[in-house]
């Protein structure tokens, strides 16, 4: 299982390629399997990413009796159409595809961003609206490590 974590911004060249942060290969590399799977987000600029191990479990839970409503299975099987299994070539880059580049509005300059068992790829400006919105949304708490290790130990 890959986990990923980090903020990096990442040059698109001309040809729409780009390279897939160290950390993140290094992650992928780790899960056994060096490829990613991308997709883009429903109703957010946004490019969603993980390890194929990660679309497996998803397979799996969708196929297993009980496992979840099957409202839940169709959208399973619904995001399993939108997605693009990438390769990464020797120095670590993959072809962008555009309609991917579109969804997101990434031109230049891709930042992906590590989400624990996915990562999400950005526009630069919209992907610092979303974390100041996000900030927002928290109330201004400080984010720390140990805060966030305590998280849910919190009485209502």
């Amino acid at each position: 299982m890959a986990v990923f974590f980090g903020t990096h911004a990442m040059k698109v060249d001309g040809k729409g390629r780009v390279s897939m942060p160290a950390a993140f290969r290094d992650a992928l590399h780790a899960s056994g399997d060096p490829s990613a799977v991308l997709m883009p987000a429903d109703g957010a600029p946004v490019i969603e990413g993980c390890d194929h191990a990660f679309v497996e479990d998803l397979v799996k839970r969708a196929y297993t009796p009980g496992a979840m409503s099957e409202a839940r299975r169709e959208q399973v099987l619904l995001v399993l159409g939108e997605m693009v299994k990438l390769s990464l070539d020797p120095e670590g880059r993959f072809v962008f595809p555009s309609a991917l580049r579109g969804h997101a509005g990434v031109e230049d300059t891709a930042v992906f961003v590590g989400r624990g068992r996915i990562f999400e790829i950005w526009h630069p400006a919209k992907h610092e609206a979303a974390r100041t919105e996000t900030k927002s949304k928290l109330g201004g708490e400080r984010l720390s490590l140990a805060r966030l290790f305590t998280v849910g130990e919190d009485k209502p």
